[in-house]
């Protein structure tokens, strides 16, 4: 689970449960870097080197892994609202 007010979000249970989670929270839109278009934080490489080592590293690596899934699915999903310069506006009230 990540830092999030209880019951804790948990990207690893899907975009539904992760998009369900935030809505519930009064969240309707999230503003993430596209998968790809980070230079340097959210590389999905880096997160994904770390997985094999077994430190607290690697707990964070799974859980921002999970959750850079589940962006992408919603983004897929839902729909994406605006985009610029590598970021995009997901509206989670949006069906596609």
């Amino acid at each position: 689970e990540a830092v999030s007010p209880p019951p804790h979000i948990d990207a690893s249970r899907g975009a539904g449960a992760f998009a369900q989670y935030l809505e519930e929270k009064g969240i309707r839109n999230i503003a993430a870097m596209k998968t790809g278009a980070s230079r340097d934080l959210y590389r999905r490489h880096e997160f994904q080197s770390l997985i094999a080592r077994s430190d607290p590293y690697s707990n964070m690596a799974r859980r921002t892994l999970a959750a850079l899934d589940a962006i992408d699915q919603l983004a897929n999903s839902r729909g994406v609202a605006a985009e610029t310069d590598g970021m995009m506006l997901i509206d989670l009230s949006a069906r596609r």
